[in-house]
């Protein structure tokens, strides 16, 4: 009966020591971000870094990774997750999530031919807007003197046509309205040739602009046109594979990446906007 008892509790011990230890290995989790430089949203980082101890939810000190990789490194903070950020330019960012390279992507607009290869967070056919990682507001930029206007539903005054930055939903909204200029360009040359008069305009998420028109001192040569192009939200699917290999983790991470949203965004943005935002939309 001893003996029993004893064969008993080490079996016990065994059993909590492999529970623990299965625990401590953490899970890898890859995502796939755009290269481009769009402060605050995302800043410089190495071409792939562990983010796995990124954030502390005891203050808010943002490291220069940008909002978006700042709110992913809180949502895995409690998570058995190792975060592993690695940067490409966008289109090769979409075609390593698709083959299977990375285990997620950050900041795609759901379009419901994406989901032949992405996993998205649902509810009733459509994406959940609770489980985005943020809401992107698109605004138009002009040139100073421009006579361009929006409505909310067309332009006038487009001679040239409107420009945005690599990406399927602004492209897309923008041809739908006989609006594009033919061109994309990465914002910072987009910006640019608006200032110099040889794109009518350039559309683009109005955090990352507003950013990069004080930062290249374009606030006397260009101005943001009052009515927003656009709203939409930006997700972290998954692959199909991983959400497989991981279903719970999958819902645990989007259930924290939303409370990270809820809970740190204001902060984190407030952090980052005195040094980046200064053009206010015009009335």
């Amino acid at each position: 009966m001893k003996n029993g008892r004893f064969i008993a509790a080490l079996f016990a011990i065994s059993l909590a020591l492999f529970s623990l230890s299965s625990k401590a290995q953490s899970v890898s989790f890859r995502v796939c971000v755009d290269e481009q430089n769009t402060p605050p949203l995302l800043t410089s980082v190495s071409s792939s870094t562990d983010l796995s101890s990124v954030s502390s939810k005891n203050a808010i000190n943002p490291p220069a990774s940008g909002l978006l990789i700042d709110l992913m490194g809180y949502a895995i903070n409690d998570l058995n997750l190792t975060l592993e950020i690695v940067r490409y330019p966008w289109q090769r960012c979409i075609a390593k999530f698709k083959s299977g390279d990375m285990d997620a992507i950050a900041g795609l607009v759901w379009q419901k031919e994406y989901e032949k290869w992405a996993v998205f967070p649902m509810q009733a056919g459509h994406p959940d807007d609770n489980y985005r990682l943020w809401n992107a507001n698109y605004s138009i930029y002009v040139a100073k003197d421009s006579k361009i206007q929006w409505d909310g539903v067309n332009f006038d005054g487009l001679e040239s046509g409107a420009s945005a930055p690599q990406g399927l939903f602004i492209e897309n909204s923008l041809k739908y309205l006989q609006a594009f200029s033919s061109k994309l360009y990465i914002p910072a040359d987009g910006l640019r040739l608006v200032s110099l008069n040889h794109l009518d305009a350039y559309v683009m998420e109005t955090a990352q602009g507003r950013a990069l028109v004080k930062k290249h001192a374009l606030e006397g040569q260009l101005k943001e046109l009052a009515m927003p192009f656009a709203d939409t939200s930006w997700f972290v699917p998954v692959s199909s594979k991983w959400a497989t290999q991981n279903p719970d983790l999958t819902q645990k991470f989007w259930q924290a990446l939303k409370q990270a949203r809820i809970e740190y965004g204001p902060l984190l943005l407030e952090s980052y906007e005195p040094r980046y935002s200064s053009l206010s939309p015009v009335p």
